[in-house]
This record gives structure tokens, sequence and C-alpha cells, in this order.
């Protein structure tokens, strides 16, 4: 059993490594937030919850939707030519457009968004713009390593951006200077470091010289307009909750909400690193069936089970661990976090399709279901939040995440497994572990 045991880590090696870094570097990340929650009343927590929604609406929207893009068509071009300058000239286009895009519209709607946040401070709209610059670079960086396919650098962009964030917020507070404003201050300033630290790492003979190839960049951009769609499916998975919660529910409940979502959010960023990390492999190797089986076969199984270990962790954990930090502030959050674990679950069994689907280029078909999801979790909210609270919120999180599993493995069992299996040939190149 103990020779079994290690012959599977070994097996795992690369992904626990790229797993540990990315997981402690998101980790550390995630602290502000909970640093804010600690430091600052509910209401005043539900006011941060609600400005940081707004910044991840425009990431998601705006930087994140090119991303996934960008790797498939990197990883392709690299093994068909050695370089990715063509996917990184485009991909610098779009990243700078997005950026001109945010700014001109916060301060068109600048009013409007102060008035949706609760923001008072004069010039607080600045940080704002701060802060959705520095997750953008950090989210660019991040992305450009995986289309480079280099799995364990883009994992240790998250912890070295994690790592010089927390001691930022540490310094901060060590001065009795910290303040949301230096927060969202703090985003671009740790970004710009990270940048720093990693740019003279990157082999700029592949990414250079720039060519705008324009039959690659509308192709990209075709892929785009499905990722944008289900960027605003999956922001409303992220931040519906809170959206119906400001239309029934006070400043207070938000922020209880947005503390036990917080928890429930580092989780899903965390399976989602699973995707994340065997995109570029399937992508170069999805004509490939013996790697696409051990993929489904072999490595799904190992990662499930340990993703239900840690499920079960905080399931049974997170009363002890919400009154050891925080006593009684955040008591009513923890049944709703448990309700929530259910949903971390399902997503879980699901994520190990959303790689072979973005490999394949169906993108029109997962957003769409992204899509259903969305209707059916606000569906389920307004009808649960009346009866059951925050509760019913939970609850209907997990519901979208349930029907989502189930629609995904549905078209995987009927449109995609047997052709990929069926029309493949076997050969002994690339590796999806890579």
């Amino acid at each position: 059993m103990i020779n079994k045991i290690i012959h599977e880590l070994k097996l795992g090696k690369k992904f626990l490594t790229f797993s540990l870094f990315s997981m402690i570097g998101q980790g550390l990340a995630m602290v502000a937030p909970l640093v804010a929650a600690k430091l600052l009343s509910p209401e005043k927590f539900g006011s941060f919850s609600l400005v940081t929604m707004v910044i991840f609406l425009f990431v998601t929207l705006l930087i994140s939707s090119f991303q996934t893009p960008f790797i498939v068509y990197a990883n392709q071009e690299k093994k068909a030519t050695g370089k990715i300058n063509k996917s990184f000239t485009i991909q610098n286009v779009f990243f700078i457009f997005s950026l001109i895009l945010f700014i001109i519209l916060v301060f068109s709607f600048e009013q409007q968004f102060v008035n949706f946040t609760g923001l008072i401070q004069k010039g607080s709209i600045y940080s704002v713009i701060f802060a959705f610059l520095g997750i953008s670079i950090k989210t660019f960086l991040n992305k450009l390593m995986l289309g480079l396919d280099r799995k364990v650098e883009n994992s240790l962009v998250d912890l070295t951006y994690g790592l010089i964030f927390i001691l930022v917020i540490i310094f901060l507070s060590f001065m009795k200077i910290l303040s949301l404003e230096l927060i969202f201050i703090s985003y671009l300033a740790t970004a710009l470091m990270t940048l720093i630290f990693f740019a003279p790492r990157i082999d700029w003979k592949i990414l250079m010289p720039f060519e705008f190839n324009t039959k690659q960049a509308l192709e990209m951009l075709n892929h785009t307009k499905w990722i944008f769609v289900s960027g605003i499916s999956i922001y409303l998975i992220n931040w519906g909750d809170n959206i119906v919660l400001k239309i029934y529910s006070s400043l207070e409940k938000i922020g209880i909400y947005s503390f036990s979502y917080q928890i429930f959010k580092a989780l899903i960023m965390t399976i989602n690193l699973i995707g994340s990390y065997f995109l570029p492999g399937l992508s170069a190797n999805i004509n490939n069936s013996a790697k696409i089986r051990d993929y489904l076969k072999g490595k799904r199984v190992r990662l499930i089970i340990g993703g239900i270990l840690a499920i079960s962790f905080i399931y049974f954990g997170i009363p002890y661990l919400v009154h050891f930090a925080y006593g009684a502030k955040y008591m009513e959050s923890i049944n709703v976090v448990r309700v929530l674990m259910v949903g971390a679950f399902f997503h879980l069994y699901s994520i190990f399709y959303t790689p072979i689907f973005a490999a394949l280029k169906k993108f029109r078909v997962y957003q769409t279901i992204n899509m259903i999801q969305v209707a059916v979790n606000l569906g389920f909210d307004f009808l649960l939040i009346q009866r059951w609270g925050l509760l019913g919120l939970a609850t209907a999180t997990a519901i979208g995440y349930l029907l989502k599993l189930i629609l995904v493995e549905l078209y995987f069992g009927i449109k995609v497994k047997k052709a990929l299996f069926a029309n493949f040939t076997f050969n002994n190149s690339g590796d999806t572990n890579s």
C-alpha cells in the first residue's frame, strides 16, 4: 500500500507542485478580503464586497474572456512553429483595448458606481482603477505562462503575487494606515512587483517579433465572444447571490453571505486549477486517445478523491475555524458554507470536462451550459431567499452546480466520448501532464 501511494505521488509530482504553489499563492491573495472582514463590521464588509463585485465583473468580461482562446491557440502555434508571437501580439491588442475601455466606463458612470457600492471617500474611484489594473496584469502574466506551457511558473506567479500581497497588507496594518483604498492600490503595486520579478525569466524570443495575423485574430475573437457570454454567466454565478441580496436584504446580510462565499470561492478557484493545469497539454494532445483515457481514468479519479477529502475537512472544520478567527461575528455563515460545500463537490466532478471542451473548441456548448446554470441559480435565488434567507441562496448555488454537472456529463457521453476515442489514433507522443 505504501509503495503504491509513493508511486502515485511520483506520477503526479508536477501537478502536486503546481497545485501547492497555486493554492498557497491564491490563499495568500484571499487574505485581504478576510482581513477586511476582521477589521470591518459586516455592514462595511458588505460595501467592500460590492466594490470587488464590480471590479471582478470587468476583469471577467474584459480580461479573463480572452484567456482561454489565447492558451489554446498559443499552445497549438508553439507546437507547429516553436513560437507564439502571433497569439501573443493579438493578446496584447485585446489587453490594451480592455484597459482603455474600463477606464472610460468608470469615469462615465462614476456617480452610479459610488451610489451602488456605498463608497464615500473622495478619490476612492481612482483606487478602484488601480485594483483593476493590478488584477488584470496578474491575470495576463498568469495566463502567459500557460500559453508557454510553463505550468510550474504559472503557479509560481500565484505564489509570488500572493506572498508580496500579504506582506504589503501586513506592512500597512503594522503602520496602522490600512484602509479599503490602500488595499485596492496594493493590488496594482503587487502586480507590478510580480511582473518585474518574472520579466527576466521569460523567453522573449518565443514571443517576438510582434506579428498581427488578422485571420487568427478573428478566429480568436470568434471564440472569445462565447467566452465573453460565459464570462457574464460565471460572473452571475459568483456574484448573482449578492445582487439578489441587494434587492431583498441589508448590507449586513450581504457582508455575512459574502464572507461565506469568500471561503467557497477560494475552494472553487483551487478546483479551477485542475482545468488550467491540464488545458495546455490537452490542447496539444487532443488527438491522442491514450493520453485522454489516462487523464479521465487515472488522473481524474485520484484528484477527485483528494478533493473530497479537502471538502470534507472544510465542511466539518468550519465551525471551529470561524469561531477561532472571528468569534461570534460571522457564526451565521457556518451552515451557509456547509451548503456551498455540496456545490463545490459538483464543481469538482465537472471541472475535468472543461479543458477537453476548450481543446476541442466547443466554447459555444460549454457557455450555453453556463448560461443555463445561471438562469437556474438566479431563479432559485428569488424563490428560496424569501423562505430560507441566506441558506436559500446557498441552496440555489448548489442546485445550479448540480444541473451543470448533469448537462456536461450528458453532452460528453452522447456527443464527445464516442468520437473522441473511436476516431482518434493511439500514439505515444505528447503528455497531458507535461
